[in-house]
């Protein structure tokens, strides 16, 4: 563990605004292990030589721990449990891993996919869609069977936290920003 005042040894390369950067910033100031890093990608900060030996392929968010690197949010929340905070990803406990997996991966797959064309709009990341109620309806939709499918109680696993839930929080409170 790390004492305030310390320098803490993981960086999460990344921007404030996305949410797939904070969740592992959270998660590694959670860990009291380090936290986020700013890497300005309207700047192009992530194309630069030193950022390319981090992540080949130059996205955030990029975790760098001393000399190890590594790319992708959900690889991210894994290493950083595994390493510094193992209670938020339970390895002796298969079955409590796999739902983690399963609903960061149906977050991924499904809600995410809905998210971008409602919140993504709003922050203007992007053009509105089409039918921008349709969307919206979709996306209501999504989070609502993820929150009845995974919600067991507070958090993913009941009343204990993990991995899983730092990376949909950042995602749902951007969405709540988004109510009129």
């Amino acid at each position: 563990t790390h004492t305030r005042g310390t320098t803490m040894p993981v960086k999460i390369h990344g921007m404030a605004p996305s949410q797939n950067s904070i969740g592992p910033a959270i998660l590694a100031a959670h860990a009291e292990c380090g936290g986020l890093e700013m890497c300005d990608i309207m700047q192009g900060a992530h194309k630069t030589e030193a950022f390319t030996k981090l992540n080949a392929y130059q996205h955030i968010p990029t975790l760098e721990d001393g000399d190890f690197s590594m790319g992708e949010s959900c690889s991210i929340f894994r290493y950083l449990a595994l390493k510094y905070k193992p209670e938020l990803y339970p390895v002796a406990e298969p079955e409590s891993c796999g739902r983690v997996d399963f609903s960061m991966d149906a977050f991924v797959n499904d809600v995410y996919q809905a998210h971008k064309d409602v919140v993504y709009t709003v922050f203007a990341f992007a053009a509105p869609p089409a039918d921008q109620a349709a969307a919206t309806s979709a996306y209501n939709a999504a989070a609502a069977k993820w929150g009845k499918t995974f919600l067991n109680g507070k958090f993913v696993l009941g009343d204990k936290l993990s991995i899983a839930d730092f990376k949909v929080v950042p995602f749902f409170w951007a969405a709540i920003c988004c109510e009129p």
